[in-house]
């Protein structure tokens, strides 16, 4: 295996490059779902691996060579664990040790900038189940290794994945060239709407299917004591986690990935959309009636879990899983609760969509101290194995006997594995904290441990909707394109962001939204606008 070396790689300019400011680096917690990856050219165990690559993906390769080893800087989060057998399975396999170091999700960014402003740049970075916030600034300063050419070859495995739309999203830019690999998956049910029934039930309530009706819904949740614990003001009558704004956005007509939408075949800054002003308003107007989390804007991860555990949530949008978990969890204070998935919910304008889930998302990273320590092959090795036949059936089944059995040819996961994502994730199985091919088979063992929809609880048979109801209202998430101004302007949008929560939580009036807004736009936000505009029509054309 060859080692490539870039001219921006040198010594020199690596030392130069890494000091950097903490500045660039946002803290943006975490969250991740059981979602599965794979399609049907993603089979366990049936060969089919490209075929320039499979000396390299051998078990053991070169293990008595010498030390084969790399550094890992990654997130982490609860079920997921440390060290596993997984883990340990893989090194063992592929003869290369991997020196992990974990951050909670939610000081990541935080310790990834004192690594780089001291110099310490690990071998490989990864966000879990997205990049880093600071990732841009690292490709835009020449500290990343971009992986485009190792597609076709020393990471051909991960490359024969991903169809041309794939490496589209995946695509700098800038540069065109694609520097993150990570979790692999193909099936866009993985969000759904969904309300507590029983709440509808106590306030003498219909399920409802208009904007209106919801906002009804809404107020009897918030003025009648729903959940009956006596407590009439500990109702949140409707949720969502603060990092998937995209989920709220599309009830307002905006078809967005969170940051940019397209309305007529234009690609648009959200806050350049003609809709935006509507969601902002009716937001401001349902927070300040009590319809949303006063804590709305730290509500992400695992505070939000918890309040989706605590009988105190009435409705939200989010990962389908939710209904499922969430109605056990409340079930523990209210025997009666249950979350049912629905129908996206309908906007004020008649708007109804959800995503659907990305297929790929880039969430780790090879540095350029992979290169300069010697690292680079065995990542590339090490990795291609992990998206392999043989490294997808030890990600998602374990090994044959302990984790697994092999029944007609095709593995199938033993109790307790195939009894809940929780209990999969601690023992190592579905690894999201590294990247992997995560496929739709084992993700329906786990699902329904291996009984027909009509065999299933009634908690199985809310998760299973979700993931199916949806699918007249999927749309597909635009791409984040990734412009120079994009990168240089981080700390501007972050300030939109900031206006915006400002806004809604009714600390500034829309006049002084609009020209904090202006003032960001002369500030670059608007060479940054017409960059992604004039990004999108050549990537369209």
């Amino acid at each position: 295996m060859r080692k490539k070396v870039y001219s921006k790689m040198t010594a020199a300019a690596l030392a130069a490059a890494m000091v950097l400011s903490a500045a660039g680096c946002g803290d943006k917690g975490g969250s991740e779902s059981s979602a599965p990856a794979g399609s049907g050219s993603v089979s366990s165990g049936t060969g089919g691996e490209a075929e320039e690559s499979k000396e390299s993906s051998q078990p053991g390769q070169d293990a008595d060579t010498g030390d084969h080893e790399f550094s890992y800087f990654g997130s982490i989060w609860s079920p997921y664990q440390e060290s596993t057998p997984i883990f340990d399975e893989l090194m063992e396999r592929t003869g290369i040790k991997v020196n992990f170091e974990w951050a909670a999700a939610d000081g990541m960014d935080t310790l990834l900038a004192s690594k780089v402003s001291s110099k310490d740049l690990p071998d490989v970075i990864s966000g879990g189940t997205a990049g880093p916030a600071a990732i841009n600034d690292l490709i835009s300063k020449g500290l990343i290794v971009p992986i485009t050419e190792y597609l076709d070859t020393d990471l051909a495995n991960y490359g024969r994945l991903l169809t041309e739309e794939d490496k589209l999203f995946l695509t700098y830019q800038d540069d065109g060239e694609i520097y993150g690999f990570g979790l692999v998956m193909d099936v866009p049910g993985s969000f759904s709407a969904m309300i507590r029934t029983d709440w509808l039930e106590r306030v003498n309530m219909e399920m409802p299917t208009t904007w209106d009706e919801w906002m009804a819904v809404w107020k009897a949740f918030k003025e009648q004591d729903a959940n009956g614990n006596g407590d009439p003001n500990d109702e949140v009558p409707f949720g969502f986690n603060y990092d998937f704004q995209k989920l709220v956005l599309n009830i307002f007509g905006m078809n967005s990935n969170g940051e940019f939408s397209v309305a007529d075949g234009e690609y648009l800054y959200d806050p350049e959309n003609p809709n935006y002003e509507k969601y902002m308003d009716a937001l401001r107007e349902m927070y300040q009636s009590g319809l949303l989390a006063q804590e709305m804007i730290t509500l992400k991860g695992a505070d939000f879990n918890t309040l989706g555990a605590s009988n105190r949530l009435g409705s939200l949008v989010g990962y389908a899983e939710y209904s499922k978990n969430y109605t056990v969890s409340c079930r523990e204070l209210d025997e009666g609760a249950f979350f049912q998935s629905v129908v996206p919910i309908q906007g004020p304008d008649g708007a109804q969509a959800i995503p659907a889930r990305s297929k790929v998302q880039g969430s780790a990273f090879i540095t350029v101290a992979a290169v300069e320590n010697g690292h680079l092959d065995d990542i590339l090795q090490f990795f291609n194995y992990v998206y392999s036949d043989e490294g997808i059936e030890l990600t998602n089944y374990g090994m044959e006997g302990e984790y697994h059995d092999v029944v007609d040819g095709k593995p199938v996961l033993k109790a307790p594995y195939n009894e809940g994502f929780k209990t999969a994730r601690e023992k190592g199985l579905i690894p999201s904290t590294i990247p992997f091919c995560f496929t739709e088979d084992v993700y329906m063992q786990i699902l329904t441990g291996g009984l027909s929809y009509d065999e299933l609880d009634d908690t199985g048979k809310t998760f299973m909707d979700g993931l199916t109801i949806n699918e007249p209202y999927f749309y597909t998430e635009p791409p984040t394109l990734q412009t120079e101004s994009y990168v240089e302007c981080f700390d501007l949008r972050e300030q939109q962001v900031s206006l915006r929560d400002r806004y809604i939580t009714g600390e500034i009036s829309r006049d002084e939204y609009n020209e904090g807004y202006e003032a960001l736009k002369n500030q670059g936000l608007s060479r940054m606008i017409e960059d992604a505009k004039e990004a999108y029509r050549k990537m369209a054309n």
